[in-house]
């Protein structure tokens, strides 16, 4: 039983910031064109790829990416292995220089709590696909002026995207009526 009814397409594009430091995610090596899995994966392009069916949206949100590329993705805790710096572990109360620092994760612009359940927005664009900003630094803002790069390529903003996501092309492309795309919140169950 599927709970998108059959295979589907979805991105999300994604920026890793650990003090004042953009981080890359490892490449693909050999064959493989890709880091994770044949149904959620990342192709060196800083975008999270599900393509496929897709049995729980449990098995394909935010934390769910991270544990699928080898990592960790936390309220409070970041596990990413990258392509130069190895594996960059960081916690909140960890420091960057000297400054205690702390870990939040925003989601078109706006910092969301609830990190290991959220659900990006279903789509196989981005934009309208979310922009996902995972951060480690001092004193961390509830708002990011960073912005995915495609989103920038496209004109897309924190200020705008609402307001274009309501043009038909642009809306979600998952039907389920148990489910539904709240922004801050991501796909969140309604009905059961």
């Amino acid at each position: 039983h599927s709970v998108t009814g059959g295979p589907i397409h979805w991105h999300a594009d994604y920026q890793i910031w650990s003090c004042n430091e953009r981080l890359d995610l490892i490449n693909p090596t050999g064959m493989k064109n890709k880091i994770g899995s044949p149904l959620f994966h990342e192709h060196n392009d800083d975008r999270i790829h599900v393509e496929g069916t897709v049995d729980a949206i449990e098995n394909v949100n935010l934390a769910a990416f991270f544990r699928t590329v080898g990592g960790e993705l936390t309220s409070n805790k970041l596990i990413y292995e990258t392509q130069d710096r190895g594996v960059v572990e960081v916690k909140t109360g960890d420091n960057c220089g000297e400054a205690v620092s702390e870990l939040k994760v925003y989601v078109n612009g706006k910092a969301i709590s609830n990190v290991e359940r959220y659900m990006y927005y279903p789509h196989p664009g981005v934009p309208p696909g979310d922009c996902v900003i995972v951060e480690f630094g001092p004193n961390l803002p509830d708002t990011t002026e960073r912005i995915c790069d495609f989103w920038v390529v496209e004109e897309w903003n924190y200020e705008n995207y609402k307001e274009l996501r309501k043009d038909p092309n642009n809306r979600p492309v998952f039907n389920n009526p148990n489910y539904e795309y709240i922004d801050g919140l991501g796909v969140v169950e309604v009905n059961r």
